[in-house]
């Protein structure tokens, strides 16, 4: 079972804190999500598309061209869920996204939870949490009318 611990900062100050504080979890490292190898065949296969794509193009071939169309929209995904923010390779088993993922599910839980009996609370953690690496609460004040 996941649990958060008690977050350090104060709500409302914009305080960021880290996932990795948040967590009582330490998951393990297991490599690349996509490695150097797979990241250079996606890239020389787009390529390829898009050559492939010119010629569809010049022959009028829709079906071929909504074909390559799909393929490398699927390309596309597999690279950006490989790579984080920062264009680095994302890896399986990589300890603060496995934490950072546990974390903001638990988070958006706790929030659905609050969906139905409190459904405006959850309208404003949804604008105003921000969820990441590093989390915090945006708004300095708010006021409730119960």
């Amino acid at each position: 079972m996941f649990e958060l611990r008690q977050g350090k900062a104060e709500a409302g100050t914009g305080a960021e804190i880290s996932t990795c504080e948040l967590s009582t979890r330490r998951p393990e490292d297991a490599g690349e999500v996509v490695d150097r190898t797979a990241r250079t065949e996606f890239k020389r296969r787009l390529q390829e598309i898009g050559q492939e794509r010119a010629f569809a193009e010049a022959a009028n071939d829709r079906d071929k061209i909504e074909h390559l169309d799909e393929e490398a929209e699927q390309i596309g995904e597999q690279l950006r869920a490989s790579t984080g923010k920062a264009g680095r390779s994302r890896r399986l088993g990589d300890p603060a996204e496995k934490v950072r993922k546990t974390v903001t599910a638990a988070i958006e839980r706790s929030i659905d939870k609050l969906r139905k009996p409190l459904p405006e609370l959850a309208t404003h953690l949804d604008s105003f949490l921000k969820k990441g690496s590093w989390c915090s609460y945006l708004l300095e004040t708010v006021s409730w009318d119960l």
